[in-house]
């Protein structure tokens, strides 16, 4: 139990900011509501920056872009395919669209902080970890995969808002 707590003890605080704006975010999409187109690239951008950083980070080889590229397509696929029976309503000429509400982002969110987060732990800890293919590679696979689950969804949002009929909605 100590060792847990030494975790959190040394957690940086900026670290619980972040978590603590994923929850806001999260709980927030749990109801329907009514957002800016531009808004739903907001955590897609986040969190593909977030990797992206990890790989220049490393110094990382064409095989290993290539293969956090693979699962981010991957991530786009499934992503759309998760939300491929939602309905939007979309007004086009304040660029607002409705999403709807459920648990999806928030798991996400919550799946991209602790994946990182216990990478990152995972590298501070033990450093030659970085170094070792399969934790790395790892790291790879969930991060381009769960990014490209966010881009999945804001694409499909994006491709359902431009074959919408127009309607006149209020941003929440």
């Amino acid at each position: 139990m100590t060792f847990f707590y030494e975790i959190l003890r040394d957690t940086p605080w900026w670290v619980y900011v972040i978590l603590a704006s994923i929850l806001m975010l999260g709980i927030r999409g749990l109801k329907p509501r009514v957002v800016s187109l531009k808004r739903l690239f907001i955590l897609p951008f986040i969190f593909t920056a977030w990797s992206v950083y990890t790989l220049v980070k490393s110094l990382s080889s064409f095989q290993d872009v290539s293969i956090w590229t693979l699962c981010l397509l991957l991530g786009v696929w499934y992503g759309r395919r998760l939300l491929h029976k939602f309905t939007i309503q979309a007004d086009k000429k304040k660029g607002l669209i409705t999403v709807e509400g459920g648990p999806l982002t928030l798991i996400l969110a919550l799946c991209v902080f602790i994946t990182k987060y216990f990478f990152g732990f995972l590298y501070i800890a033990h450093p030659a970890a970085m170094k070792n293919v399969f934790i790395f590679t790892a790291d790879l696979l969930t991060s381009g995969f769960i990014t490209g689950l966010f881009f999945g969804k804001a694409l499909y949002y994006l491709r359902k808002y431009k074959r919408a009929p127009h309607t006149n909605l209020i941003a929440d």
